[in-house]
C-alpha cells in the first residue's frame, strides 16, 4: 500500500478555508493592544493576551498570522511564549504564518526554515514571511527547504504602508515597478520549481493589488488587513481579482481593539463580512462554517 505525499502549503490551506473562511486572524501583544485590554505590559499580560486571543480563533478561521517581535521583545521567555501560541493555534486547527519579514544573505537564510517552519523547527510555524530586498536569489535555500517541509514563504511583495512608495514605486529596465517585479519572480520561481508554496503579501490598494495578485502565479496571496479606514470587505475582497481561491484576508486592529469580551461575536462578523464579499463575487463557492453561520 503505498501512503500519499503530505499535502504542500497551500492545499492544507485551501481545505481549512473551505470548512471555516478565507478569514486570518492577525495578532501580537504589543504595548498598544495590551493597553486596548486594560492589561499592563508585562509577559503575563502578554500570555494572557496570546493564548485568549488563540482560544478565540483558531478553530474559526483558515490562517493565525503572528507578528513575532512582539514576543521577540521579552527575549527567551517570548520566545518560549510565541511556540506555546503557535501550538495552541495548531490544536484549533488553524495554520500559523509567522510575520517576521526577515532579510537575509544566503548562510544565513539557510538556518530560517530550522527556526520557523515545520513542527520540528524552534517555532512550529507553517510559512513565515520573508523580504527580498536583496533579490530572490539569497534566500533560495529558505525557499527550497520550506517546500521540503510541506511548508510555505510569504514574500513581502507590496506592503501596506504607502509612505514605502518611493521604492516600492520605482521601475527597472523593463518598466516595472518593483512589486510587479517581485510578483513576477515569485510566479517564475513556482513555476521552475513545480510547486506553489512561494506566495506573497500584497498590500497595495484593489487596482494596483489585482495586476499584482495575477502575476504571482500560483501561491497564497495575503491581502491588506481589514478594519482600517478605506479596507472595507468588499473593496478588498475585489483586489484579489478572479484568485479568490487562493486569497486570504486578515483582519487584526479591527477584531482585537474592541476588548476580549467581543471576541467572538466581533469574528462572526468578519466572517460573515467577508463570506458575502466573496459570495457576491463566486457565488458557487461558499465554505462550509460560513454555510452553517448564515
Amino acid at each position: 500500500m503505498t501512503t500519499a505525499p503530505p499535502a504542500g502549503f497551500l492545499a492544507r490551506w485551501r481545505a481549512r478555508a473551505e470548512a471555516t473562511s478565507r478569514l486570518a486572524v492577525g495578532m501580537g501583544p504589543s504595548a498598544e493592544r495590551l493597553d486596548w485590554w486594560g492589561l499592563p505590559d508585562t509577559l503575563a499580560a502578554a500570555r494572557d493576551h496570546a493564548l485568549t486571543v488563540a482560544d478565540a480563533v483558531a478553530d474559526r478561521v483558515s490562517l493565525v498570522k503572528i507578528q513575532t517581535p512582539f514576543f521577540e521583545r521579552f527575549g527567551g521567555p517570548g520566545l518560549g511564549l510565541l511556540r506555546e501560541v503557535v501550538d495552541r493555534v495548531h490544536e484549533g486547527g488553524a495554520l500559523v504564518v509567522l510575520d517576521a519579514k526577515r532579510c537575509d544573505a544566503p548562510d544565513a537564510a539557510d538556518t530560517l526554515a530550522g527556526l520557523y517552519l515545520g513542527p520540528d523547527s524552534v517555532l512550529g510555524g507553517d510559512a513565515v514571511t520573508l523580504v527580498p530586498w536583496m533579490g530572490l536569489a539569497p534566500l533560495e535555500p529558505a525557499l527550497t527547504e520550506a517546500g521540503r517541509r510541506n511548508c510555505g514563504i510569504l514574500l513581502m511583495t507590496r506592503t501596506s504602508n504607502h509612505a514605502s512608495d518611493t521604492v516600492q514605486h520605482a521601475r527597472d529596465t523593463a518598466g516595472r515597478t518593483v512589486g510587479q517585479a517581485l510578483a513576477d519572480e515569485a510566479a517564475a520561481w513556482n513555476r521552475a520549481h513545480r510547486t506553489d508554496h512561494l506566495g506573497a503579501v500584497v498590500g497595495a490598494r484593489p487596482d494596483e493589488a489585482r495586476d499584482l495578485v495575477a502575476r504571482t502565479g500560483t501561491g497564497l496571496v495575503s491581502l491588506p488587513g481589514l478594519g482600517r479606514p478605506g479596507r472595507t470587505p468588499e473593496n478588498v475582497v475585489a483586489a484579489a481579482g478572479d484568485h479568490l481561491d487562493r486569497a486570504v484576508f486578515p483582519v487584526t486592529s479591527g477584531l482585537l481593539r474592541h476588548g476580549r469580551r467581543h471576541l467572538a461575536a466581533s469574528l462572526t462578523g468578519w466572517s460573515l463580512a467577508v463570506r458575502d464579499a466573496c459570495d457576491a463575487r463566486e457565488p458557487a463557492h461558499r465554505p462550509a462554517e460560513e454555510r452553517t453561520a448564515s
